[in-house]
């Protein structure tokens, strides 16, 4: 076709049109490559598609230790403080001063053994009045009789001759423990523990002059709560661990409390200790007792799970399939950093790590660890 020749150098006369056609028609090119890149590159690659949805949906890869229940000795555990098995204060049972000491603190006494004398004054001759009195006293009531069966006196005569010297005999045995109690006598066999006095110091009636302890045996008290106290019993072995008993010793329950203290409510119990090398009263020891046997598992104390109503549990697997679970144990007895947890399933594999990354309920890909 010819072209008008006026059209044509129209044409001629503008070049920079032809110029921006050319560019819009490279543009809009370009910008449909851009737009339509990625979609297409995911039609080529479905694999890389696959792989970014699988990581999302991964399970979390928990590690596991498989536990069997094992049978072990149940115990409650007590702890208290040991005093001696008695203590006697000594006070005095007369007036007096104070003349001479025989025992001194720490020594060793028996039963009967004096400590201290008080000054006698004038109780020895208090008691020879005391004795002539009664001598009196029965040859009045001697001669009332003779007199009486003579028909001299009446039954009446009679009876006050007997009352006088029933008084007389009582003063007269006044005295004689009067007498006897100038010198302090311990009543137990133990150790000087206190005293009080020295010679020179005045005593009253009823003024404690020393303290003796006995420590033949021991005596561990120790308060428990009301559900422990349902499993002790008079009589029961006590196996005694502390710094210088290293759980060789072992004792006897003496005595559970049936009441409980208003203010704590707990029991007092007391456990009978022999003490043959006499160590000291008032060491620190803890006490365990045997009430019978239970299944329990022994794991780390560092796998506990404190949920949000502090309740204690682990979080496991059971043996037949990788969900986790939480169960509620029991702490039966402690060793060390580990414990023996009861109210388990008797076998199930423990989660050892990872733990805090999953809940109850979640399933898991496990990696099993040899014990």
């Amino acid at each position: 076709m010819i072209k008008h020749p006026q059209a044509q150098a129209g044409l001629a006369q503008r070049p920079w049109l032809i110029a921006v056609a050319i560019a819009a028609a490279v543009s809009l090119w370009l910008l449909s490559g851009q737009f339509g890149g990625e979609s297409a590159a995911q039609a080529e690659n479905p694999a890389d598609a696959m792989h970014t949805t699988a990581n999302a949906n991964a399970l979390m890869e928990v590690q596991v230790r498989q536990s069997v229940a094992q049978s072990i000795a149940v115990e409650k555990e007590i702890r208290g403080r040991t005093t001696p098995w008695s203590e006697v204060h000594l006070a005095a049972e007369t007036e007096g001063r104070v003349i001479e000491i025989y025992r001194d603190l720490g020594d060793r006494v028996e039963v009967g053994d004096p400590i201290l004398k008080i000054d006698p004054r004038a109780r020895e001759q208090i008691l020879s009045q005391a004795r002539a009195v009664r001598a009196q006293r029965e040859s009045e009531y001697a001669a009332s009789q003779r007199l009486y069966r003579s028909r001299h006196i009446t039954d009446t005569q009679v009876a006050q001759a007997k009352a006088a010297l029933e008084a007389a005999r009582a003063d007269e045995k006044r005295a004689e423990l009067d007498l006897e109690s100038i010198v302090l006598r311990s009543p137990i066999a133990g150790y000087i523990e206190h005293r009080a006095v020295d010679v020179g110091d005045y005593l009253k009636v009823g003024t404690v002059a020393a303290k003796v302890a006995d420590i033949s045996r021991l005596k561990l008290i120790a308060f428990v709560s009301e559900q422990d106290v349902r499993d002790l019993k008079v009589g029961q072995a006590v196996k005694l661990s502390g710094p210088e008993s290293n759980g060789k010793r072992i004792g006897r329950m003496h005595f559970v409390a049936l009441t409980s203290d208003a203010a704590t409510r707990t029991y007092q119990v007391e456990v009978e200790i022999p003490n043959p090398d006499s160590l000291p009263a008032g060491e620190s020891l803890r006490g365990r007792i045997q009430i019978g046997d239970a299944p329990a598992h022994k794991l780390s104390i560092g796998l506990l799970d404190l949920g949000d109503d502090g309740s204690l549990g682990i979080l496991a697997l059971p043996d037949d399939e990788d969900v986790v679970q939480r169960y509620a144990v029991k702490i039966l007895r402690t060793e060390s950093d580990q414990a023996w947890f009861g109210n388990l399933p008797e076998s199930l594999r423990v989660i050892i790590r990872g733990q805090g990354f999953v809940t109850s309920g979640e399933p898991v890909a496990v990696q099993r660890v040899e014990s």
